[in-house]
């Protein structure tokens, strides 16, 4: 910790960093250490169980600002642990946590360490205790609550920042390093911030040619003033280009396929964000487990930079087999899934995927059997990256599903080829052909014949029909975990065309669009998250409707909670009366409409761990509908839906169990019996 602090004027204890606890401190804990007694200022009761757990730890701060840093913060900070609340009880022992009476006591000079580097610096410890709690179990084992009581005193801010050493570069470069830092006149000091701030004018400065700039910190603090001065010292180095790039850990992975991935040339201008970029084009190759890239920083009086690129093949053939469950309001089904992957076939970099999953469906659900029948999907998938050019990857794919929906069953083969552009790492770009073929089995023919075949044209088609259309899509990507996502944006916007010179039974146009945006206010403990998601279908020429299968719908548990699954949206009634309460009397039959916006907010918390598996709760509220065309769209008839639910993040990804009830009715729902609450399972976030 490189902090100086000037003494006062007035009479006051000095503050040595080596130490971080003043000699009064020191001489107190040493008389208690002396006299066996457990607190810094007291005495605690004698005998002490040997064997005692830690129930808890807490941090007690005092005086008029006590509330300036949050206690958990403290608590972390700190070597003794407390037994999580989910092994407090007989049957985890393996899990529960020994006091350990040395430990507490170095953790008194580690508390007064943590708050001096938050500007406290006439924070004490004045006192710990360890009190012992509930009954001996078995041997004498009791629990026991360490309790540290900390005097902050007044907390010092920042009075000014200083950058040295920059007289040598360019004006611009300049500019921004003086723009960088984020700790300001003004504000509370942080040694953590402070070392933030120099990791950042020293990432700057070796992403705009200068590899061998460093960055030194310095705080001088003035405890009687509270106020800290803060300086960083600029090493900027001699300008650097790039040098020689070599590779190793070939073997079967084409040399050459390798080198249009990398975008180095000797003579470009030195950057570790383009070796960070770098890094990230191999790893999405598909080929790699492992991907080094170093830059020879060892003399630097080289104006030449050469960089080593180490990687590790990935075994090419992998097997995985899985399986599910699906139980929501609207259908349950069961499935097992098998996927095989070759990702250098021939050993030019072509993939192949196939993947299948084989299961059985029950509509509407398994106590209300109306109908069921085989689930199966299959899909092989021939890519090839670096075709036609060098950031782009050639996809073909051929695919085969029959499937049980509500009031029908389908069977459709698939084939596609398209072409999708890696713009940028965060952004990505596609284009594709598809054609697709159907056949559509009634549950209930009698019921679709009442029907008019302008709102359903499959009708007049006997259900058999084919979908020929090409689609783009853009997709912005900056989430910092796709599964498992807690900061970042994610937004996507695709548009299909099907029909005209293309043929096919439909005619019509098809654009949708969602953004999802995440924050972290509390890293790894609370996520902040929202989704928008909308979509239109303008259908042309004679046709009035698009096929049921391009129909957007909504409700379930990833899509508008509180509502069964694609209920939320236009849909057929076998029933005519209106619902007398028994669920089970009317179950109706999603046919989607031409218009959707679905969104909502949702908060997550994750305040403790089960091993290292994160638990905790979320909050949300969802709104959205489906219309049956554009010009029935109105803001008031969305539909409001609140509640929350429990979340565990496994490492197969998160567990999901949310409970939501609906906030407002609508009479073209009152035919269908809809609960007012439901239960939604998952095995990933909604969204």
């Amino acid at each position: 910790m490189n902090v100086r602090v000037w003494p006062s004027r007035r009479r006051r204890l000095a503050i040595h960093p080596t130490s971080g606890v003043t000699s009064a401190a020191v001489l107190v804990c040493w008389l208690g250490l002396l006299s066996l007694a457990p607190g810094c200022a007291h005495r605690q009761p004698l005998p002490i169980p040997p064997t005692a757990q830690v129930k808890a730890v807490k941090v007690h701060p005092t005086g008029e600002k006590k509330a300036q840093l949050p206690r958990r913060k403290a608590v972390a900070a700190l070597g003794t642990r407390a037994t999580p609340w989910w092994a407090q009880s007989v049957g985890f022992r393996r899990f529960w946590v020994p006091l350990d009476r040395d430990l507490v006591i170095q953790d008194m000079p580690r508390l007064e360490r943590f708050y001096e580097a938050h500007g406290f610096f006439d924070a004490r410890c004045v006192s710990r205790s360890t009190r012992y709690k509930g009954k001996e179990i078995d041997d004498g084992r009791r629990w026991a609550i360490v309790e540290f009581t900390v005097a902050e005193g007044p907390r010092s801010t920042i009075r000014d920042v200083a950058i040295h050493g920059t007289s040598e570069l360019p004006p611009d470069l300049l500019e921004r390093l003086t723009q960088l830092p984020e700790l300001a006149a003004g504000q509370p000091f942080s040694i953590l911030e402070q070392e933030t701030d120099r990791l950042a004018l020293e990432d700057l400065l070796q992403r705009s040619g200068y590899a061998y700039a460093t960055v030194r910190r310095r705080a001088d603090a003035y405890p009687a003033d509270e106020a800290v001065d803060l300086a960083y010292t600029v090493d900027e180095g001699i300008p650097t280009t790039f040098g020689e790039v070599t590779l190793q850990g070939l073997t079967t992975v084409p040399e050459k396929r390798v080198w249009r991935e990398i975008r180095i040339r000797p003579g470009h201008v030195y950057s570790t964000s383009k070796l960070r970029r770098l890094q990230d084009d191999l790893f999405g190759m598909g080929v790699f487990s492992m991907v080094t890239v170093t830059p020879d920083l060892s003399d630097p009086t080289a104006d030449e930079v050469d960089v080593q690129v180490a990687l590790r093949e990935s075994r090419p053939i992998s097997l995985k087999v899985g399986g599910g469950v699906g139980m929501e309001r609207g259908r349950d089904d069961a499935h097992v899934s098998l996927a095989f992957t070759h990702n250098n076939l021939f050993g030019q970099l072509v993939q192949l995927h196939i993947r299948n999953k084989f299961g059985w469906a029950v509509v509407p659900d398994i106590l209300h059997p109306a109908s069921n029948g085989p689930l199966v999907e299959g899909e092989a998938e021939l890519s090839q990256p670096g075709v036609p050019f060098r950031a782009t990857t050639l996809r073909q794919r051929v695919g085969f599903e029959l499937g049980v929906e509500s009031g029908y069953k389908f069977l459709s083969p698939e084939v596609a080829v398209g072409l999708d552009w890696r713009i940028h790492r965060l952004l990505s770009a596609g284009i594709g052909y598809n054609l697709e073929f159907y056949w559509l089995y009634w549950q209930d023919p009698e019921l679709f014949d009442t029907l008019d075949a302008v709102d359903l044209p499959e009708i007049d088609m006997d259900g058999t029909y084919a979908l020929s259309s090409l689609e783009q899509h853009v997709v912005f990507d900056a989430r910092n975990d796709p599964l498992i996502t807690s900061r970042g944006l994610f937004a996507r916007l695709s548009m299909q065309e099907a029909g005209g010179f293309l043929g096919g039974g439909f005619d019509y146009v098809k654009l949708s669009g969602e953004v999802r945006a995440f924050i972290d206010p509390w890293p790894k403990r609370l996520v902040l998250a929202a989704r928008v998601s909308a979509g239109w279908v303008w259908t042309r020429n004679e046709t009035t409707a698009a096929p049921l299968s391009q129909r957007f719908k909504a409700g379930g548990s990833s899509s508008v909670r509180g509502w069964g699954r694609d209920q939320l949206g236009p849909r057929i009634y076998p029933c005519d009366e209106e619902c007398s309460g028994s669920t089970s009397e009317c179950h109706p039959i999603a046919t989607g409409g031409h218009m959707m916006l679905i969104g909502g907010p949702e908060v997550r918390i994750f305040p403790v761990d089960i091993g290292k598996m994160p638990l905790g709760f979320a909050v949300f509220m969802d709104a959205g509908r489906v219309w049956d065309t554009v010009e029935e769209f109105g803001w008031d008839g969305l539909m409001f839906s609140a509640g929350g639910g429990v979340r565990l993040q496994s490492p197969v990804g998160v567990v999901r169990l949310d409970a939501a009830v609906r906030l407002n009715d609508d009479p073209a729902f009152s035919l269908g019996c809809d609960p007012r609450l439901l239960i939604h399972f998952g095995l990933s976030e909604a969204f």
